[in-house]
């Protein structure tokens, strides 16, 4: 079978349209991602500083790893209750993180950490860090993102009517 002028330029523009329908999709699904909600186990350290000795309330920083469905580091302010500390401590802690990726496609997220000291007391506070592997999020749309991707697939049939009116109209006998 031959291939002629025709059938070559055909090929051509639905190969083009195709590959600009494809590409405009891409930007679309990146642009209008939802934040995706995560959560997983964090273990690390504590260090504070008291600020009220009889209740045990101190405010510091949290450092640590995220286990289970997420990994990776994590760190932030915290603050919350620890019994027996005074002025300065380090203490290991255990707890629960949930945030959120971010929609510009970076690994870091931001979130909240809560959770107990292995000898009693609570800490609760912001969080921001690096995830390497998060196993149980899809990624979703926001509600602008769909009417948008439905104007993508409108355009992508309007260019294949141009397309087609174009090669149509054209007379590929001349030569």
């Amino acid at each position: 079978m031959e291939i002629d002028r025709k059938f070559a330029v055909e090929l051509g523009i639905s190969a083009a349209s195709v590959v600009l329908f494809v590409g405009v999709a891409v930007l679309v699904s990146q642009a209008y991602a939802a934040p995706a909600e995560i959560s997983g186990n964090f273990s690390g350290e504590v260090t504070g500083e008291v600020t009220n000795e009889t209740t045990g309330a101190f405010t510091g920083e949290i450092r640590g790893n995220v286990s289970g469905n997420l990994l990776g580091n994590v760190s932030g302010d915290v603050n919350g209750t620890v019994p027996g500390a005074t002025e300065t401590f380090t203490r290991g802690v255990n707890g629960t993180v949930v945030g959120e990726f971010p929609a510009n496609n970076s690994r870091t997220s931001s979130g909240t950490v809560s959770g107990q000291f292995a000898d009693g007391g609570n800490f609760s506070g912001e969080v921001t860090g690096d995830i390497t592997r998060n196993a149980t999020t899809a990624p979703v749309l926001q509600p602008d993102g769909g009417l948008v991707m439905v104007g993508v697939v409108g355009l992508f049939v309007l260019v294949m009517a141009v397309a087609g009116l174009v090669l149509y109209r054209a007379d590929f006998d001349e030569e």
